[in-house]
């Protein structure tokens, strides 16, 4: 989580896609951000809610077809 990079690979329709990957702190929100060749950026951003108990997880894909965003949040019940 110090920011360095990895390199991954993951199966899709096309073949094996290198994904280059930093993960680091920005203040109380990990990021996680991948990188492949032709098919953009994806970006996740995890955070805990003040109390603990809600996760947002928000995800940001930056691709030739523009910037698309989705958040998804949790409650522990």
């Amino acid at each position: 989580l110090d920011g360095n990079e990895t390199v991954n690979s993951m199966m899709s329709n096309d073949g094996a896609v290198e994904l280059r990957c930093h993960t680091r702190w920005d203040a109380d929100t990990l990021v996680i951000e991948m990188r492949s060749k032709g098919r953009g950026v994806v970006m996740q951003l995890l955070s805990l809610s003040a109390d603990g108990k809600g996760l947002s997880v928000e995800e940001v894909r930056l691709d030739p077809g523009g910037e698309r965003r989705v958040t998804l949040t949790f409650s522990k019940q």
